[in-house]
């Protein structure tokens, strides 16, 4: 049931992120089935730089709260971001 509510929030903001960072969002946080890897990792995975990585990551965090506050359901995922 955890894992249905986080994908309500996540997959539609990976929807509307390019295919290369929907790819690094997958990658780092170990989505579908995925295994979690670390930034530097990822970025070498992804020929950019951690600090792109981090960024990317940011603002995908941004985007998980924005849609949370629209929907009022916040309380559900504060603890997995």
């Amino acid at each position: 049931l955890k894992n249905y509510s986080i994908h309500l929030f996540v997959d539609p903001v990976l929807d509307k992120l390019p295919p290369r960072n929907r790819s690094i969002i997958i990658d780092y946080f170990g989505l579908y089935g995925n295994n979690c890897l670390t930034q530097k990792e990822t970025a070498i995975k992804n020929n950019i730089s951690p600090e792109r990585v981090r960024q990317i990551i940011a603002k995908f965090r941004r985007m998980i709260i924005r849609k949370m506050i629209q929907k009022k359901s916040y309380h559900e995922m504060y603890l997995y971001l």
